[in-house]
């Protein structure tokens, strides 16, 4: 998941960096970094201990099905 996210996130900043949509950014007095980087690791920080639960449940879930 980690791998997939920045490979995805790298390529929509370089995607707005070859745009200019950071200059701008800049230029309108506007933190790029808080703008753009800080909600999506705020939203990982959320999601991945979400998705680690959601796992080990249905893993656990499934191990005894199996087990029967």
């Amino acid at each position: 998941v980690a791998g997939r996210t920045s490979s995805a996130f790298t390529a929509q900043l370089g995607s707005m960096k070859i745009n200019e949509e950071i200059d701008a950014l800049s230029t309108m007095g506007l933190s790029p970094t808080e703008l753009l980087v800080m909600p999506k690791v705020i939203g990982l920080l959320f999601v991945f201990p979400l998705l680690i639960f959601w796992s080990d449940v249905f893993s656990i879930i499934g191990a005894t099905m199996m087990s029967k």
